[in-house]
């Protein structure tokens, strides 16, 4: 930027990038006043809300260089302390770094477990969840099949299996399993909140054994801080479990490749395949690269 012809000062440059991001800010804030960000919904497959393309705009166009500029503009008072601070965690010893990952655990899992109870009253929201709570039920009895005991005509059937007077629900297994094992344990969410919280454990270890502690803490806060990672984590959604079971999937192949033993690589294969049983196509996907 220029003056007069002479480049701004470094503090002015940063003084405009703030300026800017604010304005961005508030842009995106104003956005609802002269283009309505409604949710709709809708059967089709196909289909999706009206404001969801003015949505993403505005997070690319708006929250994403207004974060830059804010980032720029704040260097100078925060840059030296986070430098600080990340040069403390590289000096961690590992019996430090395992009770922080352990604390990290233990407060996701309090997050999960208290968005489930007073965001969703402890109740399902998603057909996926009545879905496997209604298979968890029947596995709980020891059974894949329960008594049907009203005529099959007056009840919806969509997602349901019937046959000779027996139904099931026509359900990947392992989410129904997980809920099979929070019905007879007792622990109902609890159950779900735990697995919500492993992949701060699996990633917290395994990024900072690759890349050091600082990496490691970037890693899990990306992760609790991602919208669709918590609000899910507030569910008991069989996503939770498979995604779960591919973090520790992930670990269990990494150390794989570094001991290369017959063991490692069957508790990795045998951690994949669990997840597979929960949501094949998604980790099919994710397991592929």
């Amino acid at each position: 930027l220029l003056i007069g012809g002479e480049p701004l000062s470094d503090r002015t440059r940063r003084l405009v990038a703030g300026l800017a991001g604010d304005v961005l800010i508030l842009a995106f804030a104003a956005i609802r006043n002269t283009s309505p960000l409604a949710r709709t919904f809708d059967n089709a497959q196909n289909a999706s809300s009206a404001s969801d393309l003015q949505l993403w705009l505005g997070h690319a166009m708006l929250l994403f260089p207004a974060s830059c500029l804010l980032a720029y503009s704040l260097t100078p008072r925060l840059g030296p302390s986070l430098a600080g601070r990340w040069a403390a965690l590289r000096a961690l010893p590992a019996s430090k770094r395992a009770v922080g990952i352990i604390i990290l655990f233990v407060l996701f899992v309090a997050v999960a477990r208290a968005g489930h109870h007073v965001v969703l009253l402890d109740l399902p929201l998603t057909d996926d969840e009545y879905a496997v709570e209604f298979g968890g039920r029947i596995m709980a009895t020891g059974h894949v099949t329960a008594p049907l005991s009203i005529l099959e005509e007056a009840i919806p059937t969509q997602g349901l299996f019937v046959k000779a007077d027996r139904v099931s629900r026509a359900d990947w297994p392992g989410g129904q399993a997980v809920a099979a094992i929070a019905e007879t344990t007792s622990l109902g969410p609890w159950t779900w909140a735990l697995l919500a919280a492993v992949p701060i454990i699996a990633l917290g270890a395994l990024v900072t054994r690759r890349l050091g502690t600082p990496w490691g803490l970037v890693a899990v806060l990306t992760f609790a801080c991602s919208p669709m990672a918590l609000m899910l984590s507030f569910t008991t959604h069989a996503h939770l479990a498979s995604r779960a079971l591919l973090a520790l999937a992930i670990v269990g192949y990494w150390l794989a490749t570094q001991r290369g033993t017959l063991g490692a690589w069957s508790l990795a294969g045998f951690a994949f395949g669990l997840a597979f049983l929960c949501r094949p196509f998604e980790i099919a996907f994710f397991s592929a690269p």
